[in-house]
């Protein structure tokens, strides 16, 4: 079993169990408002935090998906930038939520890398994808983007040898893989709102 598959079951279970506690709670207040909206706000708040502390990592993302490209490049170097300064910041990883990879530094390159895709400085996005698997190389995504990048360039060998990397790794772009993203771009749209205003990031 790899381990984006044991991220993933932990993130079901996680899921599930909240819910059912919820549920449970609720009924067992005989479903006061007031009791579930506190719910519903400590449920949020891992969310709000991370939204607070890695602003800059969700606004890229926002911008990226916006196709703003220059500028969620501009904010993930600061997020890279704010981690160096303060590399504690990597620790919060279980208030993102992550499924692919739990270090922040790992992916924000592989953000940088995909937004350097996007504007075609392919020999930059190369470093960077290269980069983030340093960090973590059990990191399926930044393979996947190598493939990506491999296929832009002609290279099908290698585009297979790094997608097959991904799938090995636990991505296969399945319908979970596709709503993971989906719930990861719908947190960065929202985290990434009011802080300013293709490969997978």
């Amino acid at each position: 079993m790899t381990r984006t598959t044991r991220y993933k079951i932990q993130y079901a279970v996680v899921l599930v169990v909240g819910v059912a506690l919820a549920a449970a709670l609720s009924w067992w207040l005989r479903y006061q408002v007031v009791t579930l909206l506190v719910i519903a706000g400590i449920l949020l708040i891992p969310g709000r935090v991370s939204g607070f502390i890695w602003r800059d990592f969700y606004r890229s993302r926002r911008l990226h998906d916006l196709g703003q490209y220059e500028a969620s490049l501009k904010s993930s170097q600061r997020f890279v930038n704010h981690l160096a300064e303060r590399p504690h910041l990597r620790r919060y990883w279980w208030l993102a939520w992550a499924v692919y990879s739990r270090d922040p530094l790992a992916m924000a390159l592989n953000n940088i890398g995909s937004t350097q895709l996007e504007l075609g400085m392919l020999e930059e996005a190369e470093a960077s994808f290269r980069e983030a698997l340093k960090c973590d190389p059990e990191y399926p995504i930044p393979h996947f983007n190598l493939a990506v990048l491999c296929m832009v360039r002609n290279d099908r060998l290698k585009a297979e040898e790094h997608a097959n990397n991904a799938v090995e790794l636990g991505y296969y772009r399945n319908a979970a893989d596709r709503m993971l993203h989906a719930a990861s771009r719908l947190l960065a749209r929202i985290e990434g709102r009011g802080h300013g205003l293709r490969a997978d990031a």
